[in-house]
């Protein structure tokens, strides 16, 4: 049936093109033939809910085809225009309903999460095509294949990669309850992972009684980021240990329930017992492995997309999103990790501590010229930044100190908005030229920690490339950067790297530029690490498809340790760690954190052409560029494609120094 089905097409088709070619002519038979096979691939002939018969798709075809060089150019632009408008204030709607879920603007009610969970623009690609406007978008203009990009995209003008991002925006036609329900499992990974606290105050051990009584951690950021912090205290190895411990039990799913985001128990991690404030204990049952379970319920909802494209989704993540390929990106990877350099520096840091690596030190960031004192920081940008308004105010301030012009600071920090945040530090972004870029940074009591400044210069920079991508660009239909999310990591990576700069406590010299090198060498092969870890978690779970939370729990540790054995082993000296899966983004993100790697080995490319050049100027130029292949994006950034080569060289010879 399926067969005759597609024979009838192909007749179909052929039969518009016949129509089509009688009307305008042999020198238009390329664009009517891809026009009309792309639109009878998405036509719906046979199912229930019908665009048209065979005499309707022709005559659709004969009415809608536009050979007119001049009115060509009149579609174009007025599509360009509104696709701008729709998704846009599609995606302000959902950052403005997720509001309540993601800032601090009072008490999370019940309904907020199914707020979060809504997508109100899940029905808008089958309404494209109900509507006919996906249809005319497939007639006229071509789909590019990822192979044709990289093969051909150098020589196209900005004018045909803009018809390309075009043709891109109907790429699928995916119902919308399948939409919806991708949204769904996504807002609902989130709220668990938002979820996840541990209060400080509660945990009976060594020094927690040193820790702030306000002090909430939120796993896996915020206890990496305190894990870091005891890197200054000589005593600090016991608590890191302690950090880490909690790290295993997340990963695990052994943590008791009744701990989580619960400021009224007390808790021993190292035991895990549990008692109320009396010291009554309490039942330490941990969590029917629902981490893993909200993990399945994303995979669930993204495989059955799968029907309405050529390929998975793990193919979709690396082809159509990073416009990399899955097998390049891993080489680049693998690569990586494999560097004999990971052991030099390996022994580096085991030289500065003084004692034996143990595997939370793969977050060892004491890269530096002097050793900054933390609490001194946190006193420092408290007063700075109290609250909100401060940080707004700041920005240009901020700004200038980067080598933006007045002019340019204060156009960026107009399309800026500072929000209280619930969790780590985050940037929505933006999706047309009349949305704002909403910063949300956590505020604790007295103000902003340096912890927290630390992320919002991280995410300053995505909100920088945000705005000149989106105000810069040729066209609007080639906003942003290219790449998912790797390119716009890599200069949030440069801007986070400045933050004691911004502060008046660093001053750039050579033995900075060697220590920086090692700390993004030494971030990078973490993250090839997780990256790989994440990538054959998601090919398990298409191995797997009706593998339990428990069997997938399990799973996601093997993985990690064998990864963990191959790459990590031989520089850390310890075998089977699970560590590597401790990443929130494994849960909520879908196949996010290889991004990390890449933004780390593109940041390096990026930061060492700033070294020459003005970063200001040269972020602004970059960011016009225009969303293109990442590959060719970065040649005419740099000069040379994406490669974790050149962070493989400078680092060999930073230790050699």
């Amino acid at each position: 049936m399926e067969d005759l089905k597609k024979q009838l097409v192909r007749q179909y088709t052929v039969d518009a093109i016949g129509k089509l070619l009688e009307k305008h002519g042999e020198t238009h038979r390329e664009r009517i033939e891809t026009g009309a096979g792309q639109t009878a691939a998405c036509w719906h002939f046979f199912d229930e809910i019908k665009d048209g018969t065979p005499e309707e798709f022709i005559e659709f075809c004969e009415q809608y085809f536009v050979a007119d060089p001049k009115i060509l150019e009149q579609l174009f632009l007025r599509l360009q225009s509104q696709f701008e408008q729709i998704n846009g204030l599609f995606y302000e709607l959902k950052i403005r309903l997720d509001l309540p879920q993601n800032v601090d603007i009072g008490p999370k009610l019940p309904i907020d999460s199914l707020f979060a969970a809504y997508n109100p623009a899940a029905h808008l690609s089958e309404d494209m095509f109900q509507s006919k406007l996906a249809f005319i978008v497939l007639l006229n203009f071509k789909q590019e294949k990822l192979e044709a990009c990289l093969k051909d995209g150098a020589d196209w003008p900005q004018r045909k990669w803009a018809e390309a991002r075009l043709a891109d925006e109907v790429s699928a036609r995916v119902p919308a309850e399948i939409e919806q329900a991708i949204a769904k499992a996504l807002a609902e990974a989130e709220d668990y992972i938002n979820s996840l606290n541990f209060y400080a105050h509660n945990l009976r051990v060594p020094m927690a009684e040193t820790l702030p009584p306000d002090a909430k951690w939120q796993s896996h950021w915020e206890l990496r980021d305190h894990l870091r912090e005891f890197y200054q205290n000589p005593s600090g190895l016991e608590f890191q240990k302690v950090l880490y411990g909690i790290m295993r039990r997340v990963i695990e799913q052994s943590v008791p329930r009744v701990v989580i985001n619960n400021p009224d128990v007390c808790w021993d991690p190292r035991t895990n017992q549990v008692a109320d404030k009396n010291g009554r204990t309490l039942d330490n049952s941990p969590e029917p492995h629902t981490r893993y379970e909200k993990l399945l319920q994303v995979f669930r909802a993204e495989k059955d997309a799968d029907h309405y494209y050529d390929y998975d989704f793990i193919s979709r993540s690396f082809n159509d999103d990073r416009e990399i390929l899955e097998a390049r990106f891993r080489k680049m990877m693998e690569e990586l990790l494999s560097s004999p350099v990971a052991r030099k520096i390996g022994a580096l840091i085991l030289k500065r501590l003084r004692r034996p690596l143990q595997p939370f030190d793969i977050w060892y960031d004491q890269f530096s010229v002097g050793q900054p004192d933390v609490e001194a920081l946190d006193a420092v940008v408290k007063s700075k930044y109290p609250d909100v308004s401060a940080l707004q105010n700041g920005l240009p301030d901020i700004l200038l100190k980067l080598g933006f012009s007045k002019e340019r600071a204060d156009f960026l920090a107009s399309w800026i908005l500072v929000e209280p945040g619930r969790g780590c530090p985050h940037c929505t972004g933006v999706v047309h030229r009349e949305g704002k870029n909403r910063f949300r940074v956590r505020f604790g009591e007295g103000g902003l920690s340096y912890d927290q400044f630390n992320g919002a210069m991280h995410e300053l920079f995505h909100a920088i490339e945000g705005i000149f991508s989106t105000h810069c660009v040729s066209h609007a239909l080639l906003r942003g950067v290219p790449g998912n999310n790797a390119i716009t990591e890599a200069f949030a990576f440069v801007g986070q790297d400045r933050d004691l700069f911004v502060l008046d406590m660093e001053k750039p010299s050579a033995a900075a530029w060697r220590e920086k090198t090692l700390g993004t060498f030494w971030k990078a092969f973490e993250m090839a690490g997780v990256g790989l870890a994440d990538m054959d978690m998601w090919n398990w779970m298409y191995e797997h498809p009706e593998s339990t939370a428990a069997e997938l729990c399990q799973a996601v540790q093997d993985i990690a340790k064998n990864i963990w054995n191959k790459y990590f082993a031989p520089v850390f000296g310890s075998k089977d760690e699970p560590l590597l899966a401790i990443y929130s983004h494994f849960i909520d993100c879908g196949l996010y954190t290889p991004d990390y790697f890449l933004g780390f080995s593109v940041a390096f490319q990026i930061e060492d052409y700033f070294r020459t050049h003005n970063l200001a100027q040269e972020m602004e130029r970059m960011c016009s560029i225009g969303n293109i292949v990442p590959d060719l994006w970065m040649e005419r950034a740099t000069g040379n494609p994406i490669s974790p080569r050149p962070l493989i060289r400078a680092a060999e010879e930073a230790i050699k120094r």
